[in-house]
């Protein structure tokens, strides 16, 4: 039990100093990004982009209104950048299509998304038929 306890600290230091470059991230997002889809009028998003917070260097994130109240969900991370182009399209098939997946699991690409799965469970978001869905 006491080791859990440290490892769960050690992954929350982590992921707190990967938090303060968030601003950071942010602004090199034009310069990181391989493919961005986006229909404002039906408020689905697909983004794939080289991370510097990752596991992987590579992730897809989707954002789409039936599922976690529209927010983004990083939904598969990559080891090169060619499969993280095939992977975009392949996101991108899935969120405009009209069979939605019934579930989406979390990559878990990132120290901050470990730390949930180990105080949680795994991650995974559920197709809403109210877009008011929650992890």
């Amino acid at each position: 039990m006491e080791e859990d306890v440290e490892k769960l600290k050690s992954l929350l230091r982590k992921s707190l100093l990967s938090l303060g470059d968030v601003e950071a991230i942010a602004q090199s997002y034009p310069q990181r990004v391989i493919a961005h889809y986006e229909n404002a009028s039906d408020r689905i998003a697909v983004s794939t982009s080289r991370v510097t917070d990752g596991f992987k260097p590579f992730e897809t994130a989707v954002s789409h209104p039936r599922y976690y109240r529209g927010k983004w969900m990083i939904v598969e991370a990559y080891d090169t950048q060619e499969s993280a182009e095939l992977g975009h399209y392949r996101w991108l098939a899935k969120m405009t299509g009209d069979d939605l997946p019934e579930v989406i699991p979390d990559a878990v690409n990132c120290v901050a998304a470990q730390c949930c799965v180990e105080a949680k469970g795994k991650l995974e978001y559920r197709l809403d038929e109210n877009g008011e869905a929650t992890p």
